[in-house]
């Protein structure tokens, strides 16, 4: 063996990652989700708060807890929506499903209020948007106050908006271009 941890067994780092979740009455991560709904985007404040996220998001123990029991994978994908190029918040997101089928199974469930599947969806149409292409079209989130610019209706307000319809809304848009 080369060392490293054997399988089911958490490495120090992991503990503590664990324990500091839990500590002061387990407030670090809704502090920190908090914090990330505040946060101006691309700042070095939502850069630092995701990358405490990502840390603590790795050990199993962790995951539902972050992404289900505070809320952190319905927020998260939200946020992704709003910024499809925080690379950061998608891979947080991924670390929650990372390792546990039964936490992966119910983020991505069809029923899911997380709507991840429509959250990565939309991040990943956005990525295949050349430049030009990306610049052509009209937003569909308003950046005042993250409402879906929807056929022009208002879908969700602020932070709630849908996936779902914001990867609808993308979808139709793009059969505008093709």
């Amino acid at each position: 063996g080369g060392g490293g941890k054997t399988k089911n067994t958490p490495t120090e780092s992991e503990n503590n990652r664990t324990a500091m979740v839990r500590q002061d009455g387990g407030r670090l991560v809704p502090v920190l989700l908090n914090f990330l709904r505040r946060c101006e985007r691309g700042s070095s404040e939502q850069y630092l708060a995701l990358l405490v996220l990502n840390n603590i998001s790795i050990p199993s123990d962790n995951k539902r807890l972050i992404a289900m029991d505070h809320g952190g994978a319905h927020l998260l994908s939200r946020l992704l929506c709003i910024d499809p190029s925080c690379h950061l918040m998608a891979i947080v997101l991924v670390n929650l499903s990372f390792a546990d089928a039964e936490l992966r199974r119910e983020l991505v469930a069809p029923s899911s209020s997380v709507q991840l599947v429509d959250a990565l969806s939309y991040t990943l149409l956005m990525a295949t948007l050349a430049p030009e292409e990306h610049a052509a079209r009209p937003p569909l989130i308003d950046p005042n106050d993250h409402t879906i610019k929807y056929m022009g209706r208002t879908g969700a307000e602020e932070i709630n908006l849908s996936p779902r319809k914001l990867l609808a809304a993308a979808l139709a848009e793009d059969r505008k271009y093709r």
